[in-house]
């Protein structure tokens, strides 16, 4: 399974990929993490994800979601919209614009890994 992270803040690209690591088995993933452009990662079947995970910070998360569902294949990933944005009309914008699910910032370390572990497992 290819995982593609797309955050603009390298820490929180690192800490959510680290955190995944720890949540799934190494053989089984591929963890490509990036903090500048993402399209060359999903152009060809090889190198398309099977999940993506984007921050949603403001204004660049919904114009990659929007960017995204303008893709052929994009209806084939998983899209994980990783925000510390809890309020129902901002959540419901994402899943309107073709966020698969929301996981929210929580600022703890743990709870980002039992966050994680739930979702991968579904």
């Amino acid at each position: 399974m290819k995982i593609l992270i797309i955050d603009d803040d390298e820490d929180d690209t690192l800490i959510l990929g680290d955190a995944l690591k720890n949540v799934a088995p190494r053989s089984s993933y591929e963890i490509i993490q990036t903090h500048g452009p993402w399209k060359s990662h999903i152009q060809t079947k090889e190198t398309t994800p099977d999940i993506i995970f984007i921050d949603a910070f403001p204004l660049r998360g919904k114009a990659c979601l929007r960017q995204l569902n303008t893709l052929n294949n994009s209806e084939a990933i998983r899209i994980v919209v990783y925000t510390d944005e809890s309020r129902p009309l901002e959540i419901d914008a994402f899943i309107q614009m073709g966020a698969n699910e929301i996981l929210l910032k929580t600022g703890n370390y743990n709870d980002l890994k039992i966050s994680l572990a739930a979702l991968m497992n579904e």
